[in-house]
């Protein structure tokens, strides 16, 4: 007889105890589905301009479609214990920070080009990903529409790709699952998905990367005095550029005091000789060693010939005779 007794309050407790059980089950014959963002080729300027490149917008009638559903205005799922709503589950990392729209950062691989989601225009505002602290979007199912949750009232949503400072190099950015809405409860809605696509940086690249420049032979007698010089050769750098790209070039090697003129290769050797060294100018100015010069705009896509002048001057009040040779390097940079 106790037996029957304990075995009568289990069976009533395992009844009472229905709403730890409680689950959201998708409302009017919706089903999960899928929405796929597609990104074309980006060709991007390097330059540090920061800003949105472009979007993919989703509606919130295609939301609805994806699901099945014949309206944004039907409920999308029932949940009994207010369960909540999220926008979680990328695939990509996501970072801090605080993009246009008031959200972190999705990482897609490519340094300082990165992508973020807004949805506005429903009856629910804030919802953004990822949060400013890298994080994911909930919201209790009860806060929408009294639990009875529209995409109409999500509203539409827009995926960002997000240029936030210089992009030096390019490459493919992966596809993958960008966020998935759904419950907490595990109850899936719809993918939002990502299409691989490719970021090319525009740019410039030397054509030869080691030139030799030949001087002419001079003679002590060309010179007058500190600062005067002889023996000037043109010569040329080409690059290969895209359009509207702004090169510079620095100029960097030995130097002796005054910062524009090279010190010659094996100064103490005797066969060197000794009381001059070799500048260079561009545009008819003199190029000051370690400093960047700007080569301009590039108006055409194609090859660009830069062109300089290299010479002899004179550094002390007495010149001896013999090899003048004298090695700079130099830094392309563009933007």
């Amino acid at each position: 007889m106790k037996l029957s007794v304990y075995s009568t309050v289990l069976v009533t407790m395992l009844a009472g105890g229905g709403n730890a059980m409680a689950t959201c089950t998708l409302a009017n014959g919706g089903r999960a589905g899928t929405v796929t963002a597609t990104f074309p080729t980006e060709n991007l300027n390097p330059a540090a301009n920061v800003g949105d490149v472009r979007n993919f917008a989703m509606s919130s009638n295609q939301m609805a479609s994806a699901m099945g559903l014949a309206s944004n205005s039907l409920q999308i799922v029932k949940c009994d214990a207010n369960e909540d709503f999220m926008l979680t589950d990328s695939t990509y990392s996501l970072l801090p920070g605080n993009s246009p729209g008031g959200t972190g950062f999705i990482d897609i691989g490519i340094p300082n080009l990165y992508l973020y989601m807004v949805f506005t225009q429903g009856t629910v505002t804030g919802i953004r990903f990822p949060s400013t602290a890298g994080g994911d979007y909930i919201r209790p199912s009860a806060g929408i529409n009294f639990g009875s949750g529209r995409w109409l009232d999500i509203g539409n949503g827009k995926l960002y790709l997000y240029k936030a400072g210089p992009v030096s190099q390019g490459g493919v950015v992966p596809g993958g699952l960008v966020a998935r809405w759904r419950t907490s409860d595990g109850v899936n809605l719809v993918d939002i998905m990502l299409n691989s696509f490719v970021v090319n940086v525009k740019g410039c690249e030397v054509l030869n990367k080691t030139p030799t420049v030949y001087l002419n032979e001079v003679h002590v007698s060309h010179f007058n005095g500190v600062g005067s010089n002889a023996g000037s050769t043109n010569f040329s750098l080409g690059m290969q550029c895209d359009t509207n790209i702004k090169p510079t070039i620095t100029f960097t090697g030995t130097t002796v005091s005054t910062g524009t003129v090279l010190l010659l290769n094996d100064p103490d050797a005797t066969t060197t000789a000794k009381g001059v060294g070799v500048e260079m100018l561009y545009g008819q100015k003199i190029v000051n060693l370690g400093e960047a010069v700007s080569l301009g705009t590039t108006s055409t896509s194609g090859t660009n010939n830069y062109g300089f002048t290299a010479r002899y001057v004179q550094t002390e009040s007495k010149i001896k005779a013999g090899e003048a040779n004298a090695t700079a390097n130099f830094t392309i940079n563009y933007e």
